[in-house]
């Protein structure tokens, strides 16, 4: 049948004119008869099928009639007279005005992250275009050189006047054997010379020593012995050669950098793989008597390849590394590091230094500062035109201030990073990997300045597997305490998370704390813990993992910001802040979460060109920096938790979960509450609104 093209008849005995109000009434129609014409070739419709024209045409009929009635109209004014008596202005007293204080001061917060500010070591070495004139040429050379380093200072005084200076020194013949010596006689570590103005005068000593304990510092394993242990200590030193020199009455700032590089690939004929690891410090007043020292809990020597006596050996192996019938080689680093700053001649401020007007400057620009940094810059094999493409670099750079109305410095601060992935109970035995821990003490309470960066955006294991990410962390914590806790204190917290005795907990106990913060993921615990309902979370029922923090005073206040960039890629980010001001002195949190680091602790890179001490210092930098990568990591797997909780049951995003938080003055049996005067958290990936 041919088809014919959709068409509408009225058919009837008689012929009705239709409406406008019809018509239009059949225009809404059409869209519902149109699809039945692929079925019919021709489709009719009766005026009076269904009825549906007839009755519509009674409505309509209706409607006019009634339109214009005047009770219609009134009936309609009154029910609108009752909704205009109703209207009125809002007040305070209305709930909708409330809104106006909920957004008064919402903003909205960017999380794209901001450009990088690397401290100046790293900058001159990430940009050719901020090299010093002279390093062009020389520091390059020398830092290709597998067995020296170079010493780099810079100095500002107030009136702007700037000078660049750097002492290259051969890595093996100086500090190295000194400190071997200092092994026997004790003898302080060789410091080398630095003229600092440029005024042909040397102005600072600079020394570098790796120094172990004679008494019991160091001892032999097996029979015949085929490792030794030592616990070392390296120790980075700044001394002012005359505090009254008048250079020094007009410094504004005095950075003083330590740089070696080394290459764990290198053959007599192609360069491989290098790193560039950096000691950093930087003054803003005379450093009359300053020291930076990284204790090692214990490193094991694999010396079954040496031959003759230890001393024999290792005198060998450091005056010639190239003799393969003498090698002793690193087998395992264990944790934990203990830092430890002293300060003691630096604690004033400069007498030019106005609390009331210069306390809240950015710490770059604060005028009274001693700041101390360690990192690494991971270079890739050089390419046809001889440069060396970044593969990785990681750094935190630490910055002390006094604290609000104050002008006075500390002049001993410890920092011990601690975790169990390597216990010193024997040679590089594994642990559970579950404890993390930062411990602080102070002689006196300061502001500090945090900046840790990781980038490894450029690092893929295999051309299968993502890129490593970025991570730039910023943080003031201001107010922090001083003072110890007692050792019943120290004690419980290390109970609490389930390692107050050997072989869980890592090393010896601390005789002194200001603060501690203690993550264990007990996921990982395969050991029996303490029964104890005395603390706040008995260790026998623990959770999947615990947070522990304990002071002797509350931190004033705690501002740490955090951007992370997914394999490098900016649209890939997200933005963490934690922010809390008057903190209790003792605060558990604890769930169903995990939070895991990421690094391996006691992984060694060999650098066979080198000596065995110097090898125990480029792998004490890169271990050291990858401990503090893995609180780094800590830290980032927060976000992901709190999504997994909070994302529901199952049904969502996220798997759902508990988070408790509770806060006392202490963790003792008598604790009492104690409130948080502020804490929140901004976290999102695109501009979000927050609020005051």
């Amino acid at each position: 049948m041919e088809r014919d093209s959709p068409r509408l008849l009225l058919a009837g005995p008689t012929r009705r004119r239709l409406r406008p109000a019809t018509v239009l009434a059949l225009m809404f129609l059409l869209p519902i008869i149109a699809p039945m014409t692929t079925v019919s070739a021709q489709l009719q419709f009766r005026a009076d099928d269904f009825g549906i024209l007839s009755k519509l045409d009674e409505v309509l009929d209706e409607r006019e009639a009634r339109i214009d009635d005047i009770s219609v109209i009134t009936e309609a004014n009154q029910a609108l007279d009752q909704v205009r008596l109703e209207v009125r202005e809002s007040d305070a007293g209305d709930p909708l005005s409330r809104l106006d204080d909920a957004l008064d001061g919402v903003t909205m917060q960017p999380t794209a992250a901001p450009p990088v500010m690397h401290p100046d070591p790293y900058d001159m070495m990430l940009n050719p275009d901020n090299h010093p004139d002279e390093w062009a040429n020389n520091m390059w050379g020398t830092l290709l050189t597998a067995d020296n380093f170079i010493v780099w200072v810079h100095y500002r005084s107030r009136g702007g006047v700037e000078h660049d200076a750097y002492e290259e020194i051969d890595y093996a013949e100086s500090a190295f054997i000194f400190g071997l010596i200092g092994l026997v006689s004790g003898d302080d570590p060789l410091l080398h010379e630095v003229d600092v103005d440029g005024d042909g005068n040397e102005d600072v000593r600079v020394g570098l020593t790796v120094a172990i304990d004679e008494q019991d510092g160091w001892g032999l394993e097996g029979n015949p012995a085929t490792t030794l242990w030592v616990e070392p200590a390296i120790e980075f030193t700044v001394v002012a050669i005359d505090p009254n020199d008048s250079l020094w009455g007009d410094i504004e700032l005095l950075e003083v950098t330590l740089m070696k590089q080394f290459a764990y690939s290198l053959t007599p004929l192609s360069q491989g793989e290098s790193y560039v690891w950096v000691i950093d410090s930087r003054f803003t007043m005379t450093p009359e008597d300053f020291s930076f020292e990284v204790g090692i809990e214990r490193l094991w020597f694999d010396i079954a390849g040496a031959g003759g006596s230890f001393l024999t050996a290792l005198l060998t192996g450091i005056l010639g590394p190239e003799d393969g019938d003498n090698e002793i080689l690193i087998a395992a680093i264990a944790a934990p590091y203990a830092i430890h700053i002293d300060n003691v001649g630096q604690t004033d401020c400069p007498s030019h230094y106005d609390p009331e007007t210069e306390y809240h400057l950015p710490s770059h620009l604060h005028p009274c500062m001693v700041a101390v940094g360690f990192g690494y810059i991971h270079f890739q094999e050089p390419d046809n035109a001889g440069g060396r493409p970044i593969e990785e670099i990681a750094y935190i750079d630490l910055a002390i201030h006094p604290v609000e109305e104050a002008v006075v410095l500390p002049e001993v601060i410890d920092l011990v990073l601690r975790n169990d992935k390597l216990l010193t109970s024997g040679m590089g035995i594994a642990g559970e990997g579950g404890l993390d821990t930062i411990e602080y003490y102070a002689d006196e309470r300061c502001d500090l300045h945090l900046h840790f960066h990781e980038d490894r955006s450029n690092q893929s294991a295999s051309p299968s597997e993502p890129y490593g990410n970025i991570t730039d962390s910023l943080g003031w914590l201001r107010g922090m305490p001083s003072g110890t806790l007692s050792q019943q204190e120290i004690s419980r917290v290390f109970r609490q998370v389930g390692s107050e005795s050997s072989p869980e907990l890592p090393g010896q106990m601390p005789s002194r704390l200001s603060a501690i913060l203690a993550i264990k993921n007990f996921t990982r615990d395969q050991s029996n813990n303490a029964d104890d309902d005395s603390l706040p979370v008995n260790p026998s029922e623990a959770p999947q993992t615990l947070i522990v923090f304990q002071s002797t005073q509350s931190i004033t206040e705690i501002d740490y910001i955090s951007w992370f960039m997914r394999s490098g890629a900016p649209e890939d980010h997200r933005r963490l802040r934690i922010h809390g001001q008057n903190l209790p002195t003792a605060l558990v949190l604890y769930g169903t979460f995990e939070l895991s680091g990421g690094s391996n602790a006691g992984e060694v890179l060999e650098n066979q060109q080198s000596d065995p001490l110097s090898r125990l210092l480029d792998a004490t930098i890169l271990n050291l920096v990858d401990v503090f990568l893995d609180v780094g990591t800590i830290v980032n797997s927060i976000p992901e938790s709190i999504v997994g909780i909070i994302g529901g049951d199952g049904s969502g995003t996220g798997t759902g979960g508990e988070l408790h938080i509770v806060m006392f003055d202490d963790i003792s049996a008598s604790r009492q509450p104690m409130a948080v005067g502020r804490l929140r958290l901004e976290l999102g990936s695109s501009p979000h609104p927050v609020g005051s």
